[in-house]
Formats: structure tokens, C-alpha cells, sequence
């Protein structure tokens, strides 16, 4: 695992860019074509009344199932146990489902070039990784 020792955190949890749903650049497009399958989310309809993509668990397949359950379990025992982000907070939960997540990933071995860490790290942040923040977050 690529964790920091002294932390227990990803590396990258915090640095992830932001990208703004209209923006896709080249990269972005050649990207979408080289996911492995089992990175592939099931996404709601973006709507003008959230503004934003979501999930549900149940269309999701089994690779995506396993990482949102182990980031629910290690996120639980994050707010107890970290103190680097305030789980009383928006923001705070956001964070520590954004780590929870990468650290699943990285924990269930879905780890190498264009499988689930590296989607959550460099793929379309707006369409991948924010829907499972949100969605583990809750």
C-alpha cells in the first residue's frame, strides 16, 4: 500500500484535481477509452436540481461494491481515529470518504495503471470520483 506511515494517509488524497464538468481535454478523452471494465461506475442522470452526478449502490458491479464497502468500513473507524479531518463537517466527511476510498482501492489490489485508484486519481473527477465521495459520505 502507498499510504504515508506516519499519517496512514494515501499520498495523493488531498492533491486530486478538480475538474469543471464542460472541461475535457485531450488527455481526459484518451483516458476514457483505457479503463479497465471493472472501473466503470453507474452513474444517475446529471440534473439541473443537484447539479451533479450520483450513485447507487445496487447497479454498481462487484469491484466497485467491494471498494465502496471497505471505504464505509475504514471511513467509520477514520472519524474516530483521525484527527486530520473534522467528521462533523461537510467538508471534513467529504475528505475522509475521498481517503476511505482511495486507501479501499488501493487495499483490494485495484491498484495498477487504469484500474479503480488510478480512475479515482486522474479520471473525470465531476463523473467518478465525486459521485463516490458523496455517495460514501453519507
Amino acid at each position: 500500500m502507498s499510504h504515508t506511515p506516519a499519517t496512514g494517509l494515501h499520498p495523493k488524497a488531498l492533491t486530486s484535481p478538480v475538474v469543471a464538468p464542460d472541461d475535457h481535454s485531450d488527455e481526459e478523452s484518451d483516458l476514457e477509452t483505457k479503463w479497465l471494465p471493472r472501473t466503470n461506475i453507474a452513474l444517475k442522470p446529471f440534473t439541473t436540481a443537484t447539479r451533479s452526478f450520483s450513485i447507487d449502490k445496487g447497479p454498481q458491479n462487484e469491484s466497485i461494491k467491494t471498494v465502496i464497502a471497505s471505504a464505509w468500513r475504514h471511513g467509520s473507524l477514520m472519524m474516530i481515529s483521525n484527527t486530520k479531518f473534522c467528521p462533523v463537517t461537510v467538508s471534513g466527511l467529504h475528505e475522509i470518504a475521498r481517503e476511505a476510498l482511495l486507501w479501499a482501492a488501493d487495499d483490494a489490489g485495484f491498484d495498477g495503471e487504469y484500474d479503480i485508484l488510478d480512475r479515482m486519481e486522474r479520471g473525470d473527477e465531476s463523473k467518478y470520483m465525486l459521485p463516490l465521495v458523496k455517495y460514501v459520505s453519507v
